[in-house]
Order: structure tokens, then C-alpha cells, then sequence
């Protein structure tokens, strides 16, 4: 048998296998990019269609906190540092939401992205008080929803890495770093709520 290592490229007759000719070469090769460019676009757009829907779920939870946050200084107007750094926080939380629905606008080729309802997120049975006791608990509703949104962004990464939506990776990487930082200080801020307060 002839020294050809690569069967794709030789056909069998009789004992033996020959070379192709060159125009069953060339076809076989444009079937083989063919199909290559097929399964890629395959691959790329499951890994679109899950990006979206991580990012849609990333979107929906920054809005639910941010009507969190925004509850929050209604009923505590007036908790010093404590509003100081809830202000801080509704303001990162809206930025990360501006970036979302960039990145949503920019995969979607679209120039807006519905609101979603904050129905799930927001407390409605929470009525006004300004006791530390229901501080606490909005701090802790907080922090849990954000440690839950925190959980989407690894595979949110891993889907904008794989996809080829490298702009999309680093904006999910700077979002997911702030809001762990975030998760951390919430939970300070919980479990000073915690301490009682020092006597008079």
C-alpha cells in the first residue's frame, strides 16, 4: 500500500488506496469547512442564547435591588452614615444595570431593554419604620439577593468568554468584583445592626 497516512484523502480500489483527484479533494474539503462553520455557529449561539439569559437575570436582580435600596431611605430617612453608604450603594446598583442593558442592547442589536417587574423583589408589606429591628431586616433582604445574583456571574463569564463577547466578559468580571465587595459591607452593616446599642 502506498505511504499515505491520511485516508481522507485517497480513495480505495481494488488491494489498495490512490490519491483523490484534486477536484475530490477540494470538495471534500469545502464539506469539511462547510460543516466546521456549522457546528461553530451552533456553538456560538447556545452560548448566546444563555448569555442573554444570565444577563436578563443579572438585570432583573440589580433592578429588584435597587427598588430595595430605594424602600430602604424612605423608611429610614434619616440613619446618618448608615443612608450615606445605602446611597452609595443605590448608585453603584443603578450603574450595574446601565451596563447590563448596554451589554443586552449590544448582543440583541437593540437600543432599549424592557423594565422588568419589581413585584418579586420589592416588600410591599413593609410599612414605615424606623426601628433598627426592621433596618436589619432590609439590610439582610439586600445582602441575600445579592448574594444570589453574585452566584449567575461565573457562568455568565464562562458564556461571554466562550461565545466570543469578550466586552460583555469584562463588564460581567468589573460588575461581579463590585457587588462581592458589596455583599461584604451589607453584611457588616447587618451584624451591626445586630449589636445592641450602647447604654445611656
Amino acid at each position: 500500500m502506498p505511504p499515505y497516512p491520511n485516508r481522507d484523502f485517497q480513495q480505495f480500489s481494488g488491494n489498495y488506496y490512490e490519491p483523490l483527484s484534486f477536484r475530490a479533494v477540494l470538495q471534500r474539503l469545502v464539506f469539511w469547512f462547510a460543516n466546521s462553520i456549522t457546528k461553530w455557529s451552533f456553538i456560538v449561539s447556545t452560548h448566546r442564547e444563555e448569555l442573554l439569559c444570565l444577563l436578563h437575570d443579572a438585570y432583573r436582580w440589580e433592578h429588584g435591588v435597587a427598588g430595595l435600596l430605594m424602600a430602604f431611605l424612605e423608611r429610614h430617612p434619616d440613619c446618618g452614615q448608615l443612608s450615606a453608604e445605602i446611597e452609595a450603594f443605590l448608585a453603584q446598583t443603578l450603574e450595574h444595570q446601565r451596563l447590563l442593558a448596554e451589554c443586552l442592547a449590544r448582543i440583541e442589536d437593540r437600543t432599549q431593554i424592557q423594565q422588568p417587574q419589581g413585584a418579586d423583589f420589592w416588600p410591599s408589606q413593609y410599612q414605615a419604620d424606623p426601628s433598627m429591628e426592621d433596618a436589619h431586616r432590609g439590610l439582610a433582604h439586600v445582602h441575600t439577593c445579592k448574594i444570589q445574583e453574585i452566584e449567575l456571574y461565573p457562568s455568565m463569564i464562562v458564556a461571554a468568554e466562550s461565545g466570543g463577547f469578550f466586552e460583555t466578559r469584562f463588564v460581567c468580571e468589573g460588575i461581579q468584583a463590585e457587588n462581592a465587595s458589596m455583599a461584604a459591607s451589607l453584611e457588616a452593616l447587618t451584624s451591626s445592626c445586630d449589636r445592641p446599642a450602647p447604654a445611656g
